[in-house]
């Protein structure tokens, strides 16, 4: 059964439990030799102890075709499930139900916390992950639990891969690789998680949900916003761009120290990748956001978790919590 299917190939189901084949859909004789040497690359590498279906065996047949068996738990479904039916609740109804049916803020941020983790002890380790998008990231079914891994591989490298198709996933990738500039690396990595947590926590794109964008030529503006020639909706210094006003305002879901994060890697960052943050950064910054999460009291007409404020009131329906519901240390 098809689990999944990108631009490099078709990820299927097998008769064995947690067991799933991925089929490369190249023609090309040379590019299929290519993808086989870097799986077989891919192999020997140290990635144990990340949550990461790596190949375990290469097929063998049929001949004509490069795949790879990997392993991955059951009960798992792609982000993007999560990000569309939040967004179409909103965008339809205009209510929150999506998002709180999707786990609410507090499993977004755990989510993040477990992507972040993973991806900066991947960069400790020397290597990058490549085309990084919802669609390849696994999570839970349940949204009571905030288990996460990547699938799709394929792309992870030491330091730069450059290569003539420039894979990646559209909205998600940095200038550079659109502009082919550059290859993946973990510069790029770095600013295809900062549009997820955007998208996962706003439900908001950093530059495809600004004005700009809306009231344009839709084409023209996303190729522009695609290729860094936008200023991100919430730029300090330039509101042409400014955020239409669609999704989930981003004071309500991140930090102080998350949101100059956002606005390092999408304003100085946007063509000067050493002032992006890594992954680290990102690890700790939300890690303080997870500590400062709180349960709003008014359960029946709320029942979100929000950050913690110095007003002490949830953004979400305004209640204001009482100083016996909770303990600051």
């Amino acid at each position: 059964e098809k689990l999944g299917q990108g631009g490099q190939g078709l990820v299927c189901t097998t008769d064995f439990p947690n067991v799933l084949v991925k089929v490369a859909n190249e023609k090309s004789t040379e590019k299929l030799k290519a993808r086989k040497r870097q799986l077989e690359w891919l192999m020997r590498q140290d990635l144990d102890g990340l949550n990461i279906a790596r190949p375990q065996e290469i097929i063998a047949k049929p001949t004509a075709a490069v795949g790879y068996v990997m392993e991955l738990m059951d009960g798992l479904e792609p982000l993007e499930v999560s990000i569309e039916k939040a967004f179409l609740q909103l965008a339809e109804h205009g209510t929150l139900n999506g998002f709180r049916q999707t786990g609410g803020l507090k499993r977004r941020l755990l989510l993040l916390q477990e992507l972040a983790g993973t991806l900066a002890d991947l960069h400790a380790r020397g290597y990058a992950y490549g085309d990084l998008s919802p669609a390849n990231i696994f999570v839970s079914k349940s949204v009571e639990y905030h288990q996460l891994w990547l699938i799709d591989c394929d792309n992870i490298c030491v330091t730069e891969r450059v290569g003539r198709d420039y894979i990646y996933t559209p909205g998600y990738a940095a200038p550079e690789i659109i502009r082919q500039e550059s290859g993946v690396n973990a510069s790029t990595d770095c600013w295809s998680f900062s549009v997820i947590a955007l998208k996962l926590l706003t439900l908001c794109h950093p530059f495809e949900s600004g004005l700009l964008v809306e009231d344009g030529d839709p084409d023209e503006e996303l190729d522009k916003a695609a290729r860094g020639e936008l200023p991100w909706i919430y730029d300090q210094d330039n509101d042409a761009n400014t955020w239409a006003e669609s999704g989930i305002p981003i004071e309500l879901v991140t930090t102080k120290k998350m949101r100059q994060l956002f606005d390092d890697c999408f304003s100085e960052g946007l063509n000067r990748i050493s002032a992006r943050p890594s992954m680290a950064m990102w690890a700790v910054a939300i890690d303080d956001a997870v500590s400062k999460l709180l349960d709003c009291s008014a359960t029946d007409e709320c029942g979100v978790v929000f950050i913690f404020n110095t007003k002490k009131q949830c953004g979400f329906c305004g209640n204001t919590q009482r100083a016996d519901d909770y303990l600051l240390l």
